[in-house]
């Protein structure tokens, strides 16, 4: 019997996504009931999950960039485990619930190739990223840099709780961000102290 893994970091979009893989629990009737959460930086919950995937089970994410975003080994990890047989169903991509829902060969067969397509392109976006320099000072119609802009104020709430000594989880839950976003916040004052 195939397994779904419902895998979910706690980040700055933890409850966004789990409203959405809760609400598409429901709606999909797929047997998602076990949610996975990753509170840690070095992904030991995927890392699992990826150990103990077999042919036919599922991986479950709210958004693709969720996994996009894995250091580089990992990503290779999940490509292996995805060859071996495991779908990767992300919930904003609609061509990827078919996964949830395999009755025949024939869908399993579909499915597999669909996760294999979807990783293909979306390790090539990444290497893209990566290795475009340029790609990284493309600016939007409005002028700004691309991506998400920095919240100022939170960064600046950030670095005095870690001036405070206080922990990430304590951070994480009084300022409602992202392990991630304290590393940055952190990384950053590290190379004002240096200078």
């Amino acid at each position: 019997m195939k397994k779904i893994f419902v895998y979910l970091p706690v980040d700055e979009e933890y409850a966004e996504s789990k409203s959405a893989l809760v609400a598409a629990t429901q709606q999909l009737d797929a047997g998602m009931t076990h949610f996975f959460e990753e509170k840690e930086d070095d992904l030991a919950v995927l890392k699992q999950i990826l150990t103990t995937a077999n042919s036919g089970d599922v991986l479950v994410v709210a958004k693709l960039i969720v996994l996009a975003r894995m250091p580089e080994e990992e990503w290779i990890n999940l490509c292996k485990t995805a060859e071996k047989g495991m779908n990767v169903v992300a919930l904003n991509l609609n061509s990827t619930l078919q996964g949830l829902h395999i009755s025949n060969e024939s869908e399993r067969i579909a499915s597999r190739a669909s996760t294999a397509t979807l990783l293909e392109l979306t390790g090539k976006a990444i290497k893209y990223v990566q290795t475009n320099p340029l790609f990284a000072q493309k600016k939007t119609p409005t002028g700004s840099l691309a991506g998400r802009p920095v919240d100022k104020d939170l960064h600046h709430r950030i670095s005095l709780r870690l001036l405070a000594g206080e922990s990430y989880s304590k951070i994480q839950k009084m300022e409602n961000c992202g392990r991630s976003t304290i590393s940055r916040v952190k990384n950053s004052m590290t190379v004002v102290k240096e200078e």
